[in-house]
């Protein structure tokens, strides 16, 4: 198995075993704590995993532009999530949540004007019908 590959399974993994704790969390704490702490977490454990590693001082707003968005995105698309665990089942969050990769091909299309292949289509439709059939039981 090739590095990224492995790196691929092990984030799709994590992010499974994220979810349900975010929904205890959430029913412990509310959807608005879960959030606030998961971000003074991630700071804290982003430093302490990163701050050895050489990370640079951004100068250029230009250069961080991007991370920002992702930062912004990422803090509405979990307390979204958070707010929905309140009143659904985990595995149905889960499996709603993880048609997130047709929303990035819609951006990649709109934003990087890439083009489809046939494959890529045809195994989203699969994807989504699977995701779909799963969300109904």
């Amino acid at each position: 198995m090739n590095k990224s590959l492995f790196l691929l399974l092990a984030s799709s993994a994590l992010l499974g075993a994220s979810t349900l704790f975010f929904q205890r969390s959430t029913k412990a704490l509310g959807a608005e704590n879960t959030t606030f702490w998961y971000y003074v977490f991630g700071v804290l454990l982003a430093i302490v995993f990163t701050g050895s590693k050489g990370v640079s001082i951004v100068t250029n707003p230009k250069e961080i532009v991007w991370t920002l968005f992702a930062a912004g995105t990422m803090l509405f698309s979990v307390y979204f999530f958070n707010l929905a665990l309140k009143d659904t089942s985990t595995s149905l969050a889960a499996t709603i949540r993880s048609l997130a990769f047709v929303f990035t091909i819609f951006y990649e299309l709109i934003f990087s004007k890439t083009t489809l292949s046939l494959q890529t289509v045809a195994g989203s439709a699969l994807a989504i019908a699977a995701i779909v059939t799963l969300s109904k039981s």
